[in-house]
């Protein structure tokens, strides 16, 4: 006070900092400081010209809001270091509109186009490099998505909102992102104005099975039959009636589910899995489907204890799933014949089922799949009395896995599970207190 100098709000430092002349004679600084706004958890220098493909030079526009003290940077190689601004720099910018709309469409498109350029499924040989890529802008991606509305859902928003929705299922579960799809879609499809109403309502089926996927994920069973009811009602009122693979898909759903929910089987049940046995194998150029034709029945029969017929269909669908070098189908079908054959008390053929299922599982990435082998492989150890094996099996797996606490979890109980056979009850307690 004394030295008669008055104390700048952090706003007006902010403020001066984007006046000066190391950031206005930039032409790219103040775009990228409003992009940057947008994106709550930064971005590497990579990936800049994703999110504004119209920089002259990347590098200088950061360098120069660098030099404004206006973000920052992590150490490292400019394409994988990260650069982000501070929160309060972030708050300043978004609530003084210094956000242009046009900017922002930017920013959402560049968000849509690059989960659209990361959709793929496990048995795709990209699948790991996407989950990878993904998982690196996860935070941006799901602010961006979850304010989408109704107003500006073009076709690239919704399929951006289904495919992230779809990752969050194989790598961290939730009905959040599931649910605002479901809400904007159904909100689109009641739209008076709506252009294509079987476009609409094929959207919001899709929603709907989206969010049945992440429920399930999450063991709330009950609630995941409930939108895929909602789905399958929706593709059967639409005119000309459900494709035959999409029928087929719907009927092996049901049965999933209804094991989960019911732990029983029953005769409308096997009507369900050979109808859509028919259903995906009607197009025998269709390799993948008629193989996912054989898989379902496999397991389904595989569940009701006839193994001979389970072990002829899996061991068929997996013949075509490895020629057709689908790592994830190929797991799942050596998984079934692993359990079958445990089941016929056969230990042996069990384990080196299982532990190709667990390499495949590794192969293709996806975490859920991950945890089922190891845990089978595992069982199939202990079957043969190989416990300090069995206890590996999941040590190797649990690195893979995204769901920290989940795999925390199932890394006690099962490690609890195989101690106690050999009854190392200090062990046992050591583990569970640890939480490991």
């Amino acid at each position: 006070m004394g030295s008669g100098h008055e104390t700048l709000s952090i706003d007006e430092t902010i403020c001066m900092s984007m006046e000066r002349h190391v950031v206005k004679t930039n032409p790219d600084a103040l775009t990228l400081l409003a992009v940057l706004a947008l994106l709550p958890a930064g971005t590497t220098g990579g990936n800049l010209r994703r999110w504004v493909p119209g920089l002259h030079s990347s590098s200088a526009a950061v360098q120069s809001l660098r030099l404004a003290a206006l973000i920052e940077q992590e150490d490292g190689p400019f394409g994988t270091a990260r650069i982000f601004l501070r929160p309060t720099i972030q708050t300043h910018i978004s609530q003084q509109n210094c956000i242009s709309a046009d900017v922002r469409k930017l920013v959402h498109n560049a968000g849509y186009r690059f989960v659209l350029d990361h959709k793929s499924v496990p048995d795709d040989r990209q699948f790991q490099d996407d989950l990878t890529a993904l998982a690196g802008e996860e935070t941006n991606i799901q602010g961006l998505l979850l304010d989408v509305d109704v107003n500006d859902l073009g076709p690239n928003a919704f399929d951006a909102l289904i495919a992230f929705a779809l990752y969050q299922s194989w790598t961290k579960p939730s009905s959040t992102l599931a649910s605002h799809a479901s809400r904007i879609a159904q909100a689109a499809h009641d739209n008076p104005g709506v252009v294509d109403p079987y476009a609409a309502a094929r959207r919001v089926a899709e929603a709907h099975r989206c969010l049945e996927r992440n429920l399930f994920a999450l063991s709330l069973y009950a609630k995941a039959y409930k939108h895929f009811e909602e789905a399958s009602c929706i593709y059967k009122n639409i005119p000309g009636g459900m494709d035959p693979i999409i029928s087929g898909e719907c009927s092996m759903e049901t049965v999933h589910l209804w094991r989960f929910m019911k732990g029983e089987g029953n005769d409308e049940l096997e009507t369900r899995v050979y109808d859509a046995e028919a259903n995906l194998s009607h197009d025998g150029n269709e390799r993948f489907y008629v193989a996912c034709g054989l898989l379902g029945p496999g397991a389904f029969l595989c569940w009701r204890e006839r193994r001979e017929e389970a072990l002829e269909k899996l061991s068929s669908a997996r013949a075509i799933f490895k020629e057709l070098d689908c790592p994830a189908s190929t797991a799942q079908a050596l998984y079934y014949m692993s359990r079958t054959y445990a089941r016929l008390d056969e230990p042996q053929e069990a384990l080196l089922l299982a532990q190709d299922a667990l390499a495949k599982a590794e192969e293709c990435g996806e975490i859920g799949l991950i945890c089922r082998t190891s845990r089978m492989t595992a069982l199939c150890l202990l079957g043969s009395e190989a416990y300090d094996d069995a206890l590996g099996s999941h040590d190797l797996s649990v690195p893979h896995r995204r769901w920290v606490s989940t795999s925390a979890w199932l890394k006690v109980w099962n490690c609890w599970h195989t101690l106690a056979l050999r009854d190392w009850t200090f062990r046992v307690l050591e583990l569970l207190t640890r939480g490991q």
